[in-house]
């Protein structure tokens, strides 16, 4: 299949493949999907597989694959991807990874780590050539993923096809005719393709401090910021300050299903805890918001993933009115973020410009939508029930 062929296949299969993964149910995940070997041979077409399934029935072989539970990116830094005329190569330099001239995405590098340390579940299934040619499992029918440690080659796997039906995806050591399969398509995983293992995260407002957002539409500019409550407006500013930091961490914490941090400890002179609100600041004044629709809200930039790239529209967007803007601003690496959004035609979601980056995001309509919220979405329910 060619470039155009297979990057049309994996639309809508593992878009939001970094979200997804890290809600699986910890370790039990790789288990069940590396211990599967009979049941997805069971379910592939006959023919050429009829007689791995026979031979699946016998004694486990030795693991052929064990040889890559120990790499890691403490002993490798590069990893190099190859199928047909595609090669990509992932670069780790400082403790960060990069492919061509972007950050790597480093949920889904991590994810390769955490399925190599646990490759030698897979069952082992004895194979041959003529098997390997069917299943994808030749350096030039299936994708090569080699690992290398300043210029010297370490080790490598080849994956072969991923069967829709079954589920699964066939595995082979280059030293090893066995041939082993695993419940996940890695054929789709290990693309050659840069996009693929480029850093799809846009903002993360779960891992920073966030005080306050800004949402310009053309008719209409408001914001909604943590604000002290009137009770507590004798504080000093370093006090402000100090309980606006601890209560955005309380909502970092919130928005990623972490643990709410502790109460710092106070002494005998200690005031009270100041109180916080979210604070709508509209062109008619100000009002309260409801946290839990602010929350929510804000949930879908913890974090704003793209579903794919299109930098070749920067230099026409930069210069285009934005259908709407959000600007983020806080406390922490990352906090201090504004992006432009831009409709596409037709359904297909919209362009998304963060300022200072010459690289042009696609974000999905219904999450979108999900950000473009106007006052009275976000205002305190008494606030409205009262109503002007």
């Amino acid at each position: 299949m060619n470039r155009a062929g297979r990057r049309a296949t994996r639309e809508g299969r593992t878009r939001q493949f970094d979200a997804r993964r890290r809600e699986q149910d910890g370790p039990g995940f790789f288990s069940r999907r590396l211990l599967l070997g009979v049941s997805i041979l069971g379910v592939l077409s006959v023919g050429v597989v009829g007689a791995i399934i026979a031979n699946a029935g016998n004694d486990v072989a030795t693991p052929s694959l064990s040889s890559l539970t120990r790499l890691s990116a403490l002993n490798i830094d590069q990893i190099v991807i190859e199928k047909e005329a595609d090669r990509l190569t992932i670069d780790q330099k400082g403790g960060f990874w990069s492919v061509g001239d972007h950050t790597g995405n480093r949920f889904k590098i991590d994810f390769a780590w955490d399925l190599l340390s646990q490759i030698d579940q897979a069952q082992s299934i004895p194979s041959d050539e003529a098997q390997h040619t069917e299943l994808g499992l030749t350096s030039t029918l299936g994708t090569t993923v080699s690992f290398w440690k300043d210029g010297v080659f370490v080790d490598s796997l080849i994956v072969g096809n991923f069967n829709e039906e079954a589920g699964g995806t066939f595995l082979r050591h280059p030293s090893a005719d066995s041939i082993a399969a695993v419940g996940f398509d890695l054929e789709q995983f290990f693309s050659p393709l840069e996009d693929d293992w480029r850093d799809n995260v846009i903002v993360n407002a779960g891992s920073v401090l966030v005080e306050s957002l800004k949402f310009t539409y053309p008719e209409e500019t408001f914001t909604v910021a943590l604000r002290v409550d009137e009770d507590d407006t004798d504080a000093t500013e370093a006090e402000e300050q100090t309980a606006l930091r601890r209560q955005a961490a309380v909502n970092a914490a919130i928005l990623t299903g972490q643990p709410i941090p502790d109460e710092p400890e106070e002494d005998q002179s200690s005031r009270a805890p100041l109180r916080f609100s979210w604070i709508l600041e509209t062109e008619v004044g100000d009002t309260k918001a409801d946290t839990g629709r602010v929350l929510e809200m804000m949930g879908f930039l913890s974090p704003l993933f793209a579903t794919e790239f299109a930098d070749e529209e920067w230099e026409a967007l930069s210069q285009r009115e934005a259908d709407w803007s959000l600007e983020m601003s806080g406390t922490g690496l990352g906090s201090l973020a504004h992006l432009s959004f831009y409709k596409r035609d037709g359904d297909e979601g919209f362009f998304v410009r963060k300022t200072g980056l010459q690289e042009i995001f696609v974000v999905d309509t219904e999450t979108v939508e999900s950000l473009m919220k106007r006052p009275r979405e976000l205002q305190a329910l008494l606030d409205i029930e009262s109503g002007p």
